[in-house]
C-alpha cells in the first residue's frame, strides 16, 4: 500500500522527471504530481505535499528546487 512512496527507485525516477520538466515550465509536471498524489507520496511525505502544492499553483520556480532537493535524498 506504500505505492511510489515504499519504493525508492520508483520514486527517485517520478521525481528525476518531474524536476526535468519543472525546470523546463512543462505542464506534463502536472501529470507527475497527479501521479504522486495518487500513489500516496503527497500523504506520506510533508516535502511532496509542499512541491504538489506547488506544481497545482503552478508555482514551477518554487516547485524545480524543491523537487531537486528531494531528489538529492532519495536513493535511487
Amino acid at each position: 500500500a506504500g505505492g511510489l512512496a515504499g519504493d525508492g527507485a520508483a520514486l527517485h525516477a517520478v521525481l528525476a522527471e518531474m524536476a526535468r520538466l519543472l525546470e523546463q515550465s512543462d505542464m506534463r509536471a502536472t501529470d507527475l504530481a497527479l501521479t504522486l498524489r495518487r500513489h500516496g507520496g503527497t500523504a506520506l511525505d510533508p516535502r511532496l505535499a509542499e512541491i504538489d502544492a506547488a506544481v497545482n499553483a503552478l508555482d514551477f520556480e518554487r516547485a524545480a528546487p524543491l523537487c531537486r532537493q528531494l531528489l538529492q535524498q532519495t536513493p535511487p
